[in-house]
């Protein structure tokens, strides 16, 4: 063999089975993240418990750390720079100025923060942990100071039902910015054939979620959230939320739209007798006591409200596509605005 081609065969064989033992059949698995040797001496109760709410923002000056579970972040852009975090003893939104937080902190993610330096404060009522004195942002190039992520983990919601949270005062209080789940629960007709928001809109929509009871709650809906534009479910069935608060009035903030689960038979639909409209039982009343139509029945939207002390607690007035009628009770109703009955 010609010594050229000799020396190349053998040249090209060596670098054959150089390559051959390089090769990993063995695929490493992805570095885990390492884990912060953080260990907390506070809690989110004893956070709260610094500030007066309506108050000014009150300077975290203890080196506490508080370890705590992300249950919402900002994934769907229903929340806006903020995270809602709870451990065992409270819940509370901390804010945060950057976009994009669930890439680094996404639901699950056990959060070590270092409050030292911070503030808590309310933003009508509902607490949270800001950056500066005015309840701001942590600033985005800080944020690394203070918060650390630990590992992930399931997020599993706490059960209530929006009677005890409504009436009794401290189970709203224990899960106020608690994730929260709710059985047996659909939307208020009123907004049926609606819109969860209005994509693009620049603020926000609220929408009535009701019980079976005649018990409702606000649904507060970011324009900018991904599921803005979907149409409002029209069953009843589970929900999953973040309890939260605004002035007095109850809300419930969704994390996306698939914490909705309404695919049940709608609650509060009564069968027997027929459908009349309200103008049919106004033109039945002849002046005096006037028996209703027999074996009839009327459907409408309450009109009235309750609760600011304008109209008596025992009346409601509600109307259909025809007119409207006040109904009376021998005791307080809660039936509120929007509600079908």
């Amino acid at each position: 063999m010609n010594f050229k081609y000799s020396f190349l065969f053998l040249f090209v064989a060596f670098l054959g089975l150089t390559f051959s033992a390089c090769v990993d059949q063995e695929f490493d698995e992805p570095p885990g993240r390492n884990l912060p040797a953080l260990e907390a001496n506070a809690t989110i109760q004893q956070v709260k418990d610094l500030h007066t709410l309506g108050g000014n923002a009150s300077a975290i000056t203890e080196d506490w750390i508080i370890a705590a579970t992300v249950v919402a972040d900002d994934a769907s852009g229903n929340l806006y720079q903020q995270l809602v975090i709870e451990d065992a003893t409270a819940g509370i939104i901390i804010r945060l100025g950057n976009n994009g937080l669930y890439t680094l902190y996404p639901v699950g993610t056990e959060l070590f923060i270092k409050l030292k330096g911070l503030y808590v404060n309310d933003f009508n009522n509902l607490y949270q942990i800001a950056g500066d004195a005015s309840g701001g942002l942590i600033a985005g190039p800080l944020i690394g100071e203070y918060v650390v992520a630990g590992e992930v983990k399931e997020v599993t919601p706490t059960p209530t039902s929006l009677e005890e949270v409504l009436n009794n005062q401290v189970v709203f209080n224990d899960l106020l910015s608690r994730l929260v789940s709710m059985e047996d629960m659909q939307f208020a007709a009123v907004d049926l054939g609606d819109t969860y928001a209005v994509p693009g809109g620049g603020g926000g929509r609220n929408r009535t979620m009701e019980d079976c009871f005649g018990n409702s709650v606000t649904v507060r809906n970011s324009d900018f959230a991904d599921f803005a534009g979907d149409a409002i479910p029209e069953g009843n069935g589970p929900v999953i939320g973040v309890l939260s608060i605004f002035g007095t009035t109850v809300q419930l903030t969704l994390r996306n739209a698939e914490d909705v689960q309404f695919n049940g038979e709608r609650c509060g639909v009564t069968t027997g007798g027929d459908l009349v409209s309200i103008a049919d039982i106004r033109a039945a009343y002849n002046g005096g006591a006037t028996t209703a139509p027999a074996d009839s029945k009327i459907r409408g939207v309450v009109i009235s409200d309750k609760d600011n002390g304008n109209f008596n607690g025992q009346n409601v007035v509600v109307q259909d596509g025809t007119a409207g009628i006040v109904v009376r009770f021998s005791s307080a109703h809660n039936f509120s605005v929007g509600q079908e009955i």
